[in-house]
This record gives structure tokens, sequence and C-alpha cells, in this order.
């Protein structure tokens, strides 16, 4: 599966700098193919970015209200999901 976060394993940092204006994809290191550890479901991701809207709260409120790291709310509201039972866990 490509990896909907990227293209081709690149992204656009968030802040451009002169020296570069892609970066490698943190999710699949660059290969622009979505990894095993990962789920990607869209439609649960929509289903929580519509929470965090209706609740009139940022990634941030919601990540401290929630106490997950502020990466992975911002990750689930794109429907990425890192699979917790890869490896035995």
């Amino acid at each position: 599966m490509t990896c909907p976060n990227c293209t081709n394993g690149m992204i656009l940092p968030a802040m451009p700098h002169k020296d570069f204006y892609r970066i490698p994809c943190p999710i699949c290191g660059g290969t622009g193919t979505f990894p095993d550890g990962y789920v990607y479901l869209p439609k649960l991701g929509e289903i929580i970015k519509d929470i965090l809207i209706t609740q009139k709260m940022t990634l941030r409120e919601a990540s401290r209200y929630y106490d997950v790291d502020a990466t992975d709310m911002s990750m689930w509201k794109r429907g990425i999901f890192r699979n917790q039972f890869e490896g035995g866990e």
C-alpha cells in the first residue's frame, strides 16, 4: 500500500529551510510504502477530527486532555494508527 502521509516518500517540512524543501516521511521512512506497523483508517480519523471540532479543541488541548502525544493525535486525525499489537506488546 502506498503511504497516505507522503508523496513518493517525501513530505514538505512545516518550516522550509534554504538547504532542503522536502524531508523523508517519518512514517514510511522515505520508502513511500506504508509499513506493517501501522493501520490506515481514514473514516475513523474523520470521526476523531469531527469530535475535536465539535468540542472546539485544538490538537494540543486534545492531546493534553486525552493524555496522548500531540504527534500521535495528529496522525490519528489523518487516520494513521500505530499497530499496538505488533511484536507481542
